[in-house]
């Protein structure tokens, strides 16, 4: 385990700095937890803050942004945009993980900040290999713009069964 492989880096290998990898909350939350009991220094690298300040850290920082301010700033672009460029239906449709609900969270809330009504959330079942459904649900409800957080592959698996059932959109973030 992640706590397992810094424990031993700190009391066998001697090491007093550590950098956390891009693996995610869940090892991170470990690593971090782990430094911190051997008070030994732990840079998060990607950990959600409202995660991070839960564990009241000493020893450890984090480099990583705030997904509710993130979340606004498409919003802001676009309401600098003629009103007739702008999308008028967005949905989230994102990867049914921690990460992919804490980010859909922030562009829903921010949404209903900036006046979108948002089309009814999709998920993307990690690892699936057809997100149809959920092209075709977003396709009949008009949504004209996607906000999706996902794995590469899930992104392009999704966009190609987006293509292929000609569905057109006018904004993509993912």
């Amino acid at each position: 385990t992640a706590a397992a492989v810094v424990e031993r880096l700190i009391k066998r290998d001697k090491v007093d700095l550590l950098l956390s990898g891009q693996t995610g909350a869940i090892s991170t939350v470990a690593g971090l937890v782990t430094a911190e009991k051997f008070h030994t220094y732990y840079q998060c690298v990607v950990m959600w803050p409202q995660e991070f300040v839960t564990h009241n850290p000493k020893w450890s920082t984090m480099f990583f942004f705030d997904p509710m301010v993130g979340s606004q700033m498409t919003y802001k672009v676009w309401q600098a945009l003629p009103e007739n460029l702008r999308p008028k239906r967005p949905a989230v449709i994102s990867e049914d993980t921690m990460d992919g609900k804490i980010v859909a969270d922030g562009w829903e809330a921010a949404g209903k900040k900036y006046g979108y009504t948002l089309a009814p959330r999709g998920a993307l079942t990690v690892g699936a290999k057809d997100f149809t459904s959920q092209v075709l649900r977003a396709k009949e409800a008009g949504v004209d713009a996607i906000f999706c957080l996902a794995d590469t592959p899930q992104i392009v698996t999704f966009l190609r069964q987006a293509k292929e059932n000609k569905y057109n959109f006018m904004y993509f973030q993912g």
